[in-house]
């Protein structure tokens, strides 16, 4: 109905662990994961009702997780008005330095922090390693489903959104935006990019000397990185497939990924020729969303930054299809029209951690089912995979074996 539910005072940072200090010897200090959510940089949050740590705990890592400022709030600066760009990047890194100055009193090491995000969360870790700003603050990435060579992941036209975004609440100065709090944060329709599949607001990272000096494409090209550290990065199977067909593919033929129609027709071309596609198939346009919203980013990302970067790049492919599977079983669940065999964007937080608010009636009197055990030995292993990474970085005979050859180094 329009109405704005909720708090601008939305800043909170959750801290989880195994530590209680019982005597006055001394504990081994843990590894933390730093949790950055995702939301397409306009929505989300840290609630446990989704990131649940029980997993995660109990591989003695303490697991962090915050808010940040979204949408207008974080993501759309306006140079006229001393209103800087990337303020919820800002938050990201105030939250790495919290940890960092206090995470010791929760018996974690400031030392072994591992920056993790998803979708929108995970192209900003990879932001954040370019940013030295943030230099210091952790040692290891995992980007999970996105990176900041996504086509969601960068405004071309930062100006022109934030020229048309004043315009249209009727505001000249600093002053009348903070009269206008709850119309300035609700999503403006005329105010839409159409990235292939997907439709996404203005509110995007940006040119920003702190963290995109450069755009994205040619940083992750040009640039070496300023925290060098180990990256663990990959995407589900299917992604987006399950949800766009082809007009809402047309939407975006001016659009990629700076209104160059030409590289529409490149990856038609592509998917056809190299790939066997057949345009008139009912799944191709879904199959090419899912290689044009993430595929390509991705693999320009590791391709362009494997150049740079000395420390290891690793890849990987989350393919299971199961009853824990996020995105399918909650989140899309209503939204899927043609519903595609294969694991989709987000599937994959079912097994990373615990969503309560649907993995009890998943599991609830099955827990003989072949597909419920399937499911938890999958969840242990995808858990004991990225909680080595943290620890170790990808060392270990024991990590080396539950992989099965199935991370490729670059």
């Amino acid at each position: 109905n329009g109405q704005i539910v909720g708090s601008e005072d939305c800043l909170g940072l959750n801290v989880y662990t195994t530590y209680v200090r019982v005597s006055k010897r001394p504990r081994p200090i843990m590894p933390v994961l730093v949790w950055i959510h995702g939301g397409s940089f306009t929505e989300g949050s840290s609630e446990t009702d989704i990131y649940g740590p029980e997993f995660l705990l109990d591989e003695d890592v303490i697991v962090v997780t915050f808010n940040y400022r979204l949408a207008s709030f974080g993501f759309l600066g306006v140079a006229d008005l001393d209103i800087p760009p990337n303020l919820g990047l800002r938050d990201q890194t105030e939250a790495l330095r919290w940890v960092s100055r206090n995470i010791r009193r929760f018996g974690g090491d400031p030392r072994r922090v591992t920056l993790v995000g998803w979708s929108a969360g995970s192209a900003a870790a990879t932001y954040h390693l370019y940013s030295e700003a943030s230099k210091g603050l952790f040692q290891r990435v995992i980007a999970m489903s996105g990176t900041m060579s996504q086509p969601w992941a960068y405004n071309f036209k930062a100006e022109w959104c934030s020229n048309q975004y004043l315009k249209q609440i009727d505001a000249t100065t600093k002053e009348e935006i903070k009269t206008r709090p709850a119309k300035f944060m609700v999503p403006i329709e005329g105010l839409k990019f159409y990235y292939f599949t997907l439709s996404y607001e203005c509110y995007m990272p940006s040119g920003d000397p702190i963290y995109a000096p450069r755009n994205a494409y040619e940083m992750v090209r040009t640039m070496a990185p300023v925290s060098d550290v180990p990256l663990l990065i990959g995407s589900t199977a299917v992604e987006h497939q399950n949800l766009f067909n082809q007009r809402q593919f047309d939407m975006a033929q001016s659009n990629y990924p700076n209104d160059n129609a030409t590289t529409y027709e490149r990856l038609v071309d592509y998917l056809e020729r190299r790939r066997g596609g057949n345009r008139s198939a009912g799944t191709f346009y879904r199959k090419l969303a899912s290689f044009a919203d993430f595929s390509y980013g991705e693999q320009y990302f590791v391709e362009q930054a494997s150049r740079h970067f000395r420390a290891p790049i690793y890849r990987y492919r989350f393919a299971f299809d199961g009853p824990f599977g996020y995105a399918k079983n909650d989140y899309y669940k209503y939204s899927i029209a043609h519903r595609m065999p294969g694991a989709m964007h987000g599937d994959d937080l079912g097994y990373l951690f615990t969503p309560y608010n649907y993995r009890s009636l998943m599991t609830e009197g099955r827990l003989n089912d072949t597909l419920i055990q399937r499911s938890v030995k999958t969840q242990r292993r995808m858990v004991r995979l990225w909680t080595n990474f943290i620890k170790t970085g990808m060392q270990g005979r024991g990590l080396r074996s539950a992989i099965n050859a199935a991370l490729t180094f670059y």
